[in-house]
């Protein structure tokens, strides 16, 4: 019997890990039925694409939902705490986040640019953001230091329901916050980086398709909008969202739109065989 309180955190995860099976299913359906056929280095890379993703949504389930936060004074005198948490399973599902994007910019450019410089050129930012994000210093990437946040990133989250904590001297606490860390490199690699290629890689889609006619229109259609759906599920999960959205809601919705995003971008793929 799952508690009450329990119930939507448990929903979330059984979404995130039917993402997971339906990120691996693509990939070897990409791989199997259709690269190995067609060879079409697209597919190929969408298909890697899909697989890095699954890696990384794994360290995000640990990150999101199994870590158990350090608890802090702000100071000595105070009622109020911050929590934080052990940064590097963020860190290595953002690296295989970009690492799965950098692959997706290779299959993109190979297709639609026919510059070899550009085409080698062009997928090197997210490997590099990638490897940025797992090699640099901690004091480079994320402030921890509770004075030393940017202004400009959300600082805490608000606790919905209260955070119950022993100090020193086992007093309850009933008002706490989950920390947000913010350091300059965080700053840029989510919330400028990440949003530009939320916005490139389903124009593109949509552009291939304004281009296009009869099956490449419909097919790329199909893929601009799973893709659209798909990253409006990341904005979602980004803290400056989900601190002001319902927890069952930002909980929720995520894995939901990535599942829907997930079905339009398989019958996308395929849509020439199901006509």
């Amino acid at each position: 019997m799952i508690p009450g309180s329990y119930a939507t955190e448990s929903v979330g995860l059984g979404l995130w890990f039917a993402t997971i099976g339906f990120y691996l299913l693509i990939s070897v359906y990409l791989y199997f039925f259709k690269w190995r056929q067609t060879k079409n280095i697209f597919l190929l890379c969408l298909g890697v694409f899909f697989l890095c993703l699954a890696v990384g949504r794994v360290f995000f389930i640990v990150n999101d939902f199994f870590l158990v936060p350090e608890v802090f004074p702000i100071n000595m005198n105070s009622l109020l705490v911050y929590a934080l948490i052990n940064p590097w399973y963020w860190r290595l599902g953002s690296f295989w986040e970009w690492i799965a994007l950098g692959w997706l910019t290779v299959g993109m450019s190979i297709t639609l640019i026919e510059n070899k410089i550009l085409q080698r050129t062009v997928p090197v930012i997210p490997f590099l953001a990638a490897f940025i994000i797992i090699l640099v210093p901690e004091n480079l990437l994320f402030s921890f230091g509770i004075g030393q946040l940017n202004y400009f990133v959300p600082e805490f989250i608000f606790l919905q329901q209260p955070l119950i904590a022993y100090l020193y001297y086992e007093i309850p606490i009933l008002t706490g916050f989950i920390f947000q860390p913010s350091g300059m490199v965080y700053f840029i690699m989510n919330y400028v980086l990440a949003a530009l290629y939320a916005i490139m890689v389903p124009l593109i889609f949509f552009w291939v398709a304004w281009q296009g006619i009869g099956t490449i229109r419909k097919r790329a259609l199909l893929l601009g909008f799973g893709f659209t759906i798909y990253y409006v599920g990341r904005v979602i999960q980004a803290t400056l969202i989900r601190t002001y959205l319902p927890t069952a809601l930002s909980i929720i919705l995520a894995p939901a739109l990535a599942m829907i995003a997930l079905i339009l971008i398989y019958y996308g793929i395929r849509y020439e065989e199901v006509e």
